[in-house]
């Protein structure tokens, strides 16, 4: 089956090679114009530097992050949307964010302490709570996470991030919260 997956992507890239060459186009324009304020504000969020997040464009699906390693994937053609900066910014806050928390708590827990499907509920809403506290000339506040699972906990979450001291401390009050939440 790796090679029907690998023929319909090359399939796909070569079909709308013109679109991805403007998406790039766009992308990196707008990562060069933006990069600084958006590591800045991260930076902040998480209290302490974050490292290169490389980003893929791609044309199958919306966006992904590596929850062990600092790559994201975004759709390439945001840069059609309506409103394409809110859309570009969204995907790089969401998913570098969703991966950097993924990152940070197993740098503390293992997974005996706290399964993966748990820190990737924690990682999707602290995504939400960075962007509705550092990225405020946007208008998050309608955005919610997109699981219908999460949806009891983003307040909660988001209670926690907004009165932490510390990142350090919100981890360890979100993950002692979903210790106890079934998923």
């Amino acid at each position: 089956y790796a090679h029907i997956l690998r023929d319909f992507l090359h399939t796909r890239y070569k079909t709308y090679s013109k679109e991805l060459k403007r998406a790039l186009q766009f992308h990196k324009s707008y990562i060069a114009r933006h990069n600084s304020q958006i590591y800045e504000q991260l930076k902040t969020a998480f209290g302490h530097d974050i490292q290169q997040y490389y980003v893929r464009l791609n044309a199958q699906c919306d966006a992904m992050s590596d929850w062990y390693g600092t790559n994201i994937s975004i759709y390439a053609f945001d840069y059609l949307s309506h409103r394409k900066e809110n859309r570009m910014l969204l995907s790089l806050i969401w998913e570098t964010a969703l991966s950097q928390t993924f990152i940070d708590i197993r740098k503390k827990y293992s997974k005996k302490q706290i399964n993966d499907n748990k820190v990737w509920a924690i990682s999707e809403l602290t995504a939400i709570a960075i962007w509705k506290k550092y990225f405020t000339e946007y208008d998050w506040n309608s955005v919610n996470v997109g699981y219908p699972e999460l949806m009891p906990h983003q307040n909660k979450i988001t209670k926690l991030f907004n009165t932490k001291k510390n990142f350090d401390e919100y981890l360890d009050n979100a993950v002692k919260l979903f210790k106890i939440i079934k998923l």
